[in-house]
């Protein structure tokens, strides 16, 4: 994510002539009244009779509208401004006033997604999406610094990646099951590729083989390959429950062994469990049979032993954990400690000081900066989040009939979570140290887009259904039920 000075594109003229730390800002200003939102509206809808999130939603429909519109402004001359401005100035006021409101009676492509998304998940992820913008402003310019870049460079390419990812995920919600999944069949087979591209001919980083680079770009295929492999492993096992035709398990058993090899060999033992975990979560609500089941958990367990035999990194780290004094715990010792300075209520955005000595505080010990400057209860109120937003998708997973949905979501919930506790949990000391960013909130553009396709996909997999019923009769939503 690099643009050129040399390059004469629109976007590159801008992107040098904006004023950046006005820009930025802005943004956390937005994102910061998503938050706040949260915090003050939901008592005066119920006070008016409104729904709980009435305020919130519609908060968060100006906040998609007003930030792409004010970026496009930016990019307009001076001459251009003038001219915009006198025609809004004379515009009849009664045309140009339309009312901020979609009715159920629309058959628009808009009014059908917005009746049958699932909104709290949606802006659930869009709070979410807006805290990280806010914690990474208290976390990324120490690390700026020490490396030797300008003092806001994380925190501009975190926007740069929400600009890119939080649209990236609503269009895909618009899409139906069957195109999600032909595009994560897509998405699947080509970031595999792209693994093995960065085995053979990526540089090696901490010991691992896990990136691409080209010309000042870097990408981490396995972030884009677990979306995929979730999706399609949800419908290889549902296929092979109610087709006989169809070799839908072994097909599913040979997607994961394949990418738990290509994983291994990164090594890249932390996402490997994460995919393993949910796949075999995904296997039990399928209904095989539990022989199968322990069979597989066997197999699990030697896999561990066997990592822990000959991979001596792995090695030297659950050592380490379970007894400290036996290597380097020095990561680990300062994120612990970084809860024991913050105390409940922390002490205060900017003040601390453990982010400048901690290598990773943007990325992988972010909850620790966070815990430090604003408490242990700002950890809770994000670990509460965490669990809304999984709990919303489970919830889909017990009313949803159709199969191929129903273990599609329950694998992209578990991805969401499972990234999560682990982050977390290595940041309290529950585990021992591992590279897992915390998601939409850690640094890191091939993770936040890698996310952003996972709720995406989510989002569109996890419709109500009420609102689909109603609207099936429709001319579009037949068709793209035909396409189903």
């Amino acid at each position: 994510m690099k643009i050129s000075r040399a390059d004469e594109s629109l976007l590159s003229r801008w992107w040098f002539s904006v004023d950046r730390s006005l820009l930025f800002a802005m943004l956390i200003l937005v994102g910061a009244g998503l938050v706040f939102s949260l915090a003050a509206s939901p008592a005066v809808a119920e006070k008016k009779g409104y729904e709980l999130f009435h305020f919130v939603e519609r908060h968060a429909v100006f906040t998609l509208a007003g930030v792409p519109l004010a970026i496009v402004l930016s990019f307009l001359n001076s001459a251009q401004i003038r001219r915009l401005a006198l025609g809004i100035l004379l515009a009849k006021s009664k045309e140009r006033a339309a009312e901020m409101k979609i009715s159920r009676a629309d058959e628009s492509l808009l009014s059908r997604w917005w009746f049958s998304v699932d909104r709290s998940l949606l802006f659930a992820m869009l709070i979410l999406v807006g805290a990280g913008l806010v914690f990474s402003l208290a976390a990324s310019p120490a690390v700026a610094e020490k490396k030797g870049y300008e003092l806001f460079h994380f925190v501009e390419r975190h926007a740069v990646f929400t600009l890119a990812g939080v649209p990236l995920a609503i269009v895909l919600s618009f899409l139906n099951s069957a195109q999600i999944r032909r595009l994560a069949l897509g998405i699947l087979l080509a970031s595999l590729a792209l693994v093995v591209v960065a085995l053979f001919f990526g540089p090696e980083i901490k010991g691992a083989h896990r990136w691409i680079r080209y010309s000042g770009h870097s990408l981490q295929p396995s972030e884009f390959v677990k979306p995929g492999f979730v999706v399609i492993s949800a419908w290889l096992l549902s296929e092979g429950r109610v087709r006989s035709d169809m070799p839908g398990f072994p097909l599913a058993v040979f997607l994961l062994a394949l990418t738990l090899v290509l994983f291994i060999l990164q090594p890249d033992v932390g996402q490997s469990v994460l995919v393993a975990t949910v796949w075999l979560a995904m296997f039990f609500v399928a209904g095989y049979s539990l022989l199968w089941g322990f069979g597989f958990l066997g197999l699990a367990a030697l896999g561990g032993i066997g990592t822990y035999v000959f991979l001596p990194h792995v090695r030297d780290r659950i050592s380490v954990f379970l007894d400290p004094a036996r290597g380097d715990s020095y990561q680990m010792d300062r994120a612990l400690q970084s809860f024991r300075e913050g105390g409940f209520f922390g002490r205060g955005p900017g003040e601390g000081t453990i982010k400048t000595i901690l290598p990773d505080s943007h990325t992988d010990f972010i909850f620790s900066v966070i815990a430090e400057e604003y408490g242990i209860a700002a950890c809770l109120v994000l670990v509460l989040l965490f669990a809304f937003i999984t709990l919303r998708a489970l919830a889909h997973v017990r009313r949803e009939p159709d199969g191929f949905k129903r273990i599609a979501i329950l694998g992209l919930a578990l991805l969401f979570a499972l990234q999560a506790m682990i982050n977390m949990g290595m940041n309290v000391g529950l585990i021992p140290a591992k590279g897992m960013p915390l998601p939409f909130i850690s640094y890191g553009g091939s993770s936040f887009l890698g996310l952003s396709i996972t709720m995406g996909f989510l989002l569109a997999l996890a419709q109500r259904r009420v609102a689909v019923d109603r609207l099936k009769n429709t001319k579009i939503l037949a068709s793209v039920g035909a396409g189903d």
